[in-house]
């Protein structure tokens, strides 16, 4: 992780700042109470949030309600915000988590609960609170602290940075367990199931044996009561089909005699039957001959027509219409004759006019002899056709009225005569359809009475069937077979009890070998993970010391490394030396020398070594990279300018190359002079302004 750059807002002694920061080394510089420090301040509680003291009042402006700090860093090739606000409330001064926002470029990453800003925070760096202020913020008058504490204390504390005290925690929490297993497998081994195993192996074998006698006695008396339940179905299934038969009998001899007096019945309906066809038969006949005597009238009549030239087939409507054209034809014919006669008369006085007045008749202009001759002669001859044509119709006149007359007189007749032969055959129809009914009945009745007859002669066969001494025969079976069942089921149920509380039994000796059998896996478990105990005490026990002479050495490499980087360029090389203690030694030239014997340089020069080196391997050991930013508050703290071991100082301190940027505050000029980026803090008017120099 390196920080780009820090906005303060009412912190401390800044109304409104930011500061840039760059890779390499940056130095804050400024005089006492500038405002210095309030940066790094502002840098923790941006990262983290939380309070360096009890309260967050040594962050707020006094005289402001709100302040925000906004701290911008780049992990990875990304780049991150975080904001957080404080304000104050109820007296006191709270962050507000409602303005608490985690970004990546422009996107929220996370907000609005601080405990899900620092997950993704310690996701993104590998960073918590406690590693940040261990190893990254090495904070004013604490650069020596672990150089200066006892070496048992100190190989606690980095035991314990290094996660190796987890070994020694783990192996110590086992030993609770090791009593816990022991107490446990003492337990087991007095346990009486343990003790008994075998006995209460052969008596539950026991208990099992005699209770599966018992379930195959069961199993054979089940079957038997099958069998006698199959007997004693098929015996009232038997004697149900004799009562069945006995009550069909009684049914049947019911029958048997409204059958016979039903056959006596019908046998009386047929002789009435027979009574009224043969007077049915009388009446027939009569109706016949009746019919013949009008058919032959009929026929008599016709037969005088046909002498007319009349067809004999001609019904009565058509003769009516044959008689009302002889009508018409007689009236015209007697008209036409009327006619010809008035003709004659007028042409006979014609002819007696131009005889005797020689004048025309018509126009009665005298005419002359030629003329009167020819008109004589053609009225003559009119008066000759007249009278022929009047002869005629004088003669079809009175062979039409003949016939006229004829006719007339018989249509009548032979209406008459239709109506009652219609009569006579609708009678000897009606006479048929009765008789015939009546021979209808006389076969149903016939068949009836056949059918009867049968019905009756399969009752008494059925009747005979039933046979008394069979029902008692089978009622009897019934009974036994009902006996020997009932003392089945006793048995049964005798057995069935015997069963249950041998089963009690057998199950209770399976419960306690059940439990003995688990109590003894118990034991095998508790003495398999006494082993697993031992192990992992005897592991943890030796894997402390050889993981912590692994991380001695790499960090005798990185101490190494960081001290050679820090001196290149000078007349001066240091040699070190970490023991299992993580107590270093110094040589220069040819003798070690404890670091209690150094100068006040070399051992602000090693602390600072010491805590790179030692921040480059817990940051590899924890986040699998290495430390990328170093913050150092008042690193020149008991160093003098006089020997010029502040400039010595900033002059290894910009020699490094395994961190790629630092960020350090100082109140020394000499010391701020030789850094790559220079950020002065000033403070006006209660007021502090940054001002960046290079």
């Amino acid at each position: 992780m390196k920080i780009r750059s820090v906005r303060l807002a009412n912190i401390r002694s800044h109304i409104r700042s930011a500061v840039e920061f760059v890779d390499g080394f940056n130095c804050i510089v400024g005089g006492v109470g500038e405002g210095k420090s309030s940066i790094l301040f502002a840098i923790h509680f941006g990262l983290f949030g939380s309070k360096l003291g009890k309260s967050y009042d040594y962050l707020l402006r006094e005289d402001q309600a709100t302040g925000e700090v906004h701290v911008t860093f780049e992990q990875a090739g990304n780049t991150y915000t975080i904001l957080r606000v404080l304000k104050r409330e109820k007296g006191r001064i709270v962050q507000d988590t409602n303005q608490l926002i985690l970004y990546v470029g422009d996107k929220k990453l996370a907000a609005g609960k601080k405990s899900a800003v620092d997950e993704q925070l310690t996701a993104i760096t590998g960073l918590d609170e406690g590693l940040f202020k261990e190893v990254v913020w090495i904070q004013q008058e604490r650069l020596k602290e672990l150089l200066n504490v006892e070496p048992s204390r100190r190989q606690e504390i980095l035991d314990a940075l290094f996660r190796l005290s987890d070994f020694q925690s783990a192996w110590e929490g086992l030993r609770e367990f090791e009593h816990t297993y022991e107490r446990l497998k003492r337990e087991f081994e007095r346990d009486p199931d343990v003790v008994g195993f075998q006995s209460l192996q052969s008596e539950y074998a026991k208990a099992h044996d005699e209770m599966v006698a018992l379930q195959v006695s069961l199993e054979e008396i089940r079957s038997s009561i099958e069998k006698a339940k199959l007997t004693l179905q098929a015996a009232e299934e038997t004697l149900k089909s004799l009562e069945e038969l006995r009550d069909k009998t009684e049914v049947l001899r019911q029958e048997e005699s409204g059958l016979q007096a039903h056959i006596k019945t019908i046998e009386e309906n047929l002789i009435e039957i027979g009574e009224k066809i043969k007077k049915r038969l009388n009446s027939l006949d009569q109706q016949k001959e009746a019919l013949t005597r009008l058919q032959a009238e009929e026929r008599a009549l016709r037969n005088a027509l046909v002498e007319f030239g009349f067809s004999p087939d001609m019904s009565v409507s058509e003769l009516e219409k044959v008689r009302e054209e002889l009508e018409r034809q007689f009236f015209s014919i007697q008209a036409s004759l009327e006619g010809r006669a008035k003709e004659i008369q007028d042409t006979a006085e014609k002819l007696r006019v131009i005889e005797r007045e020689s004048e025309c008749p018509l126009c009665l202009q005298p005419i002359t002899e030629e003329y009167k001759e020819k008109l004589v002669a053609i009225l003559q001859n009119e008066l000759k056709q007249g009278e022929e044509s009047v002869e005629r119709l004088r003669v079809d006149l009175a062979t039409l009225n003949k016939r006229r007359v004829l006719i007339t007189q018989t249509v009548p007749n032979l209406f008459e005569l239709a109506i009652k032969i219609k009569e006579r055959q609708r009678a000897i129809e009606d006479e048929s359809k009765i008789l015939n009914d009546l021979y209808d009945e006389l076969e149903r009745k016939q068949r009836a009475k056949e059918d009867l007859q049968t019905r009756l002669f399969l009752i008494k066969e059925e009747i005979a069937k039933f046979d008394v001494e069979k029902l008692d025969a089978a009622k009897k079976a019934r009974e036994e077979a009902s006996k020997h069942l009932i003392q089945l089921n006793e048995r049964l149920k005798e057995r069935e009890n015997t069963l249950l509380k041998q089963s009690k039994l057998e199950a209770e000796l399976k419960e306690r070998l059940s439990r003995a059998s688990e109590k003894i896996r118990g034991k095998s478990r508790v003495e398999c993970i006494q082993g697993v105990i031992d192990d992992l005490r005897s592991v943890y026990k030796t894997v402390t010391p050889n993981l912590r002479g692994e991380y001695v050495q790499f960090l005798t490499k990185y101490v190494q490394k960081v001290l050679d980087d820090m001196t290149e360029g000078s007349d001066r090389q240091y040699f070190v030396n970490i023991d299992e203690t993580y107590t270093p030694q110094i040589r220069e030239g040819e003798y070690w020398r404890d670091i209690s014997y150094a100068s006040g340089g070399e051992r602000t020069l090693l602390a600072i070594a010491y805590k790179i080196g030692l921040g480059q391997l817990i940051m590899e050991a924890r986040t699998g990279h290495g430390l990328d930013l170093l913050i150092l508050d008042e690193p020149t703290e008991s160093l003098g300018t006089e020997d010029g071991s502040i400039g010595r100082l900033a002059d290894a301190i910009s020699h490094l190359k395994s961190v790629e940027q630092i960020i350090a505050v100082t109140h020394s000029e000499d010391f701020a002079n030789r850094a790559e980026h220079l950020i002065r803090v000033k403070k006006e008017a209660g007021k502090s302004i940054i001002v960046p120099e290079r």
